[in-house]
Formats: C-alpha cells, sequence, structure tokens
C-alpha cells in the first residue's frame, strides 16, 4: 500500500522540524571556539558576580543558549561553525541573592572550524552616574593575545582544543591610548589611596589591569614614589610574594610571573599534563605541579627545568583531585578518598622527591593534612551525627605510632594545630569553636559564632 501524498508531507514536515531542535553540533562538519575574559573594578561590582554570555544562533528557529564564567578567568567555549550574536551579559551571584543584572552588550562572531576567536579581555566600567538610579556603564575590549597564548600553551583546556589551533579576533580591540588613559587614572587612585592610608609594612600594590606597583617609603612609612612594574598582562594580580630578591606573582587560573622586579617573566609549565593542574612555590628556585592524574613534576635549581617524579598516575576523577599540604618538615600530597597505597604522599622540601606514607587503616578519608615538627594529624573526618565527634588521626612522628581522637562534635569541618604548640588543637564546628590544650582528648567551647 502506497502512503498518500498528505501522509509523505505531514512526515517531511516532521523529520525537518525534529531536526531543527537537535543540537546544532550534530550537523556540523567541525568544531571552533570563542574566548572571552572579563574583569572589572571592585569599587563598581562586586568581585564575586559570574558572567553569563547570551548568545543567539540565527536560523530559521533562532538558538539561545549561555556561557558562564567568572571574573578574570579565561572563557573557551566550544561552537559549530556560523554566525553568531551576543545579546547581552548577566552578573549573578553575591549580593544578588538569586536576582539577576543584565547588562546591553550586542557584539555579533564568526566561528570557523579548528579556529579561536577571540573576545579578548572585555572591561566593565561604571561612569558618570545618569540619573538618581542608574549609571552609565561602558566597555573597553583589550588584546589579551598574550594571555591567551599563555593559557592555551600551558594549561589543559580541554581534549578539542589544540594548543596550536589558530587564533583570530573578534572585533577590533579600544584603542591603546584610551586603555593606557584608564590603567594610569587606577594606578594614581590606588596610590592616592596609600598616600592618605598608609598601611605598615606594605612595599608593593597589586590589582587589576596587570597592575603591580613599587612604592617608595621614607623611614615613617609616608609614600614618597612609586614605580608601575611591567607585568606584560591584564590579568589582575591576585597576590605577590618576595622570596631572596625574586618574586612570585599570582594572576589566577594557575598563571604566575617568576622573577626580579625588573624581568618578571611567565611560568612555563611541564609537558605532559593531561588534566587541570596545580602550581605550588616552594621556595629556593623550587617549583612543583600535580595534575589531576597524579603526574608530578619538579623543578630544582635553574627555574622551569621540569622533571617528573615517580609515576603515580591514576584515572581523573573530578571529585577527588589531588590536594597539596605544606608542613614543618615535608611537603604533602594527599587526595580524600583512599583508592590505593599511595594516597597520601610525602617529600622533604630540601630534596623533592616523593613517596607513600604509611597510614593507619582505621583511616578511611583523608580530609585535610597537617604537620608539626611532632605530630602529623589528618582530619576531621565529619559524621553524620552531631553528637558523635568527627574523627581525627594524630601520628606521633618520634615513635610512628598513631592514635584516633574524636573532634567535640560530628559537624567539625575545620581543624587548626598551632604550630608553636601541636598540643593545642582548634575545632571549628558550625557556628561553634573549641579548644584542646591536649591534642583532641578533651575540648572547651570557647566561642558562639552567631
Amino acid at each position: 500500500m502506497q502512503p498518500s501524498k498528505n501522509g509523505i508531507r505531514r512526515l517531511v514536515v516532521a523529520l525537518v522540524f525534529i531536526t531543527l531542535l537537535l543540537p546544532l553540533h550534530v550537523f556540523a562538519n567541525g568544531k571552533g571556539f570563542f574566548a572571552i575574559q572579563f574583569t572589572w573594578d571592585n569599587g563598581s561590582y562586586n568581585p564575586e558576580y559570574k558572567v553569563g554570555v547570551n548568545f543567539t544562533k540565527g536560523s530559521i528557529i533562532s538558538k539561545n543558549f549561555k556561557e558562564i564564567t567568572a571574573k578574570n578567568n579565561i572563557l573557551i567555549a566550544e561552537f559549530s561553525p556560523g554566525d553568531y550574536e551576543i545579546e547581552s551579559l548577566e552578573f549573578t551571584g553575591g549580593d544578588l541573592y538569586g536576582q539577576k543584572l543584565t547588562l546591553d552588550f550586542k557584539r555579533k562572531i564568526t566561528i570557523e572550524d579548528g579556529k579561536i576567536t577571540n573576545g579578548g579581555l572585555v572591561f566593565i566600567g561604571k561612569g558618570s552616574q545618569k540619573n538618581k538610579k542608574r549609571h552609565e556603564i561602558y566597555f573597553l575590549t583589550l588584546n589579551n593575545q598574550a594571555d591567551l597564548q599563555w593559557y592555551l600553551q600551558n594549561k589543559y583546556v580541554s581534549p578539542n582544543v589544540s594548543r596550536t589551533s589558530p587564533v583570530q579576533t573578534a572585533w577590533e580591540f579600544t584603542k591603546q591610548e584610551t586603555i593606557d588613559r584608564v590603567i594610569a587614572f587606577f594606578e594614581k587612585s590606588y596610590v592616592e589611596r596609600e598616600t592618605q592610608h598608609p598601611q605598615k609594612g606594605v612595599k608593593y600594590l597589586y590589582g587589576m589591569l596587570g597592575m603591580l606597583i613599587k612604592l617608595q617609603k621614607d623611614q615613617n612609612g609616608t609614600v614618597v614614589g612609586s614605580q608601575r612594574l611591567h607585568t606584560g598582562t591584564y590579568r589582575q594580580v591576585q597576590s605577590s610574594q618576595s622570596y631572596q630578591g625574586k618574586k612570585i606573582v599570582d594572576l589566577g587560573q594557575g598563571h604566575y610571573l617568576y622573577g626580579p622586579d625588573e624581568d618578571l617573566q611567565p611560568v612555563k609549565y611541564p609537558e605532559g599534563l593531561t588534566t587541570d593542574s596545580q602550581f605550588k612555590f616552594i621556595g629556593n628556585n623550587k617549583f612543583l605541579v600535580v595534575d589531576g592524574n597524579f603526574n608530578i613534576y619538579v623543578s630544582e635549581g635553574k627555574p622551569f627545568q621540569w622533571k617528573k617524579q615517580d609515576d603515580f598516575h591514576r584515572k581523573y576523577d573530578p571529585y577527588n583531585r589531588p590536594h597539596i599540604s605544606f608542613g614543618a618538615n615535608h611537603i604533602y600530597i594527599f587526595t580524600y578518598h583512599i583508592e590505593d597505597d599511595w594516597s597520601l604522599l610525602r617529600a622533604p622540601y630540601d630534596k623533592v622527591q616523593f613517596e607513600a606514607v604509611e597510614i593507619s587503616p582505621e583511616i578511611k578519608k583523608v580530609s585535610e593534612v597537617q604537620e608539626t615538627q611532632n605530630k602529623l594529624v589528618i582530619g576531621p573526618r565529619t559524621t553524620n551525627f552531631v553528637k558523635k565527634g568527627a574523627f581525627i588521626h594524630v601520628q606521633d612522628l618520634n615513635s610512628g605510632n598513631w592514635e584516633l581522637v574524636r573532634a567535640p562534635r560530628g559537624d567539625c569541618g575545620g581543624l587548626y594545630v598551632d604550630s608553636k604548640n601541636d598540643n593545642r588543637f582548634q575545632a571549628v564546628c558550625g557556628k561553634l569553636v573549641y579548644i584542646s590544650e591536649d591534642a583532641g582528648h578533651t575540648w572547651v567551647l570557647i566561642k558562639d559564632k552567631k
């Protein structure tokens, strides 16, 4: 029996409709990528805000979707090749409490197969107040090519993004002279604030748009001069510490600078990282990198001459990533959930060579690791019952013996061991704070954090 013409027509219409509803990438011959980064002054917007980018893909039926990122982070999103439009930006989180703040930011982008279309770093500024309720909002688009290339070369992004993927700009960036004026404005405001309210011991100021400012102060702590150091980045400086004439500068997302003030250079990561990684500065030209698969690299002596440690490689588990703890005499790498005989590794500072630590068979979870001169403390491991104290395992490093003590409550998620008196423990249990003077055997409530 032959189907009727009307039946065939209805079938064709149904197939077309289903096709339009399927994800775009199902029919794409290739994949392209869009990179973008956002920043703003903390005085204008909460630094805890997340930024949502609302996209539209034009077709017979428009397709709307959103990508979300945090302040300063480089976002690399995967797209099917084609033309897209950014409709708006949305601030969420922080003090918005479930609400959203929508910003009008319209841009057109073209995604090409195998290429990264780079929108640069978008600075979101709040200008003069138009009326009693609203401020004028402006956007600067900065060429962050150097930061993006560092990220692609040194950090694991995804299996679909190649380190050699060609990069093209999404749109014309703001003129450099305008950007320089904005940076100079904020630099001046940072220095003026420190001049008016000097902070004891502060020798450097740091902030957004790659600013790291060296201060000159007299014997009274008064600012008498300043110099903006060359960082070669528009990333916000998160922190900066000095050690033996060298400086380690944290730019976020694992991006660091290292060197003397006059020659800060990006940290080069080892090759062979298979998942996202952690970078730690140990001191004395020693560095440590650990990725999610427990690939461990150490650089000692000349910076960033990486050597891989014994093969502790394991299957990647996003819920059981490695954690790093610095003790009195050792560096520790551990995972929360014990999966094998080396869920806890240890290496001395003088020769950073990791080996497995034999732990008590009673230890079912390594929630935190603290080491003093005499003790290795693991825990607390919380319980489901408030009256049944969380587990704390303590090893006497002189004898090697393990002891199990209990926190005052089952919900004690924080434990702090005094480095000068390692019999003194402090436990944080919800809003309650307890102190023990006998290494966890007895506890006294000292504070109710209401």
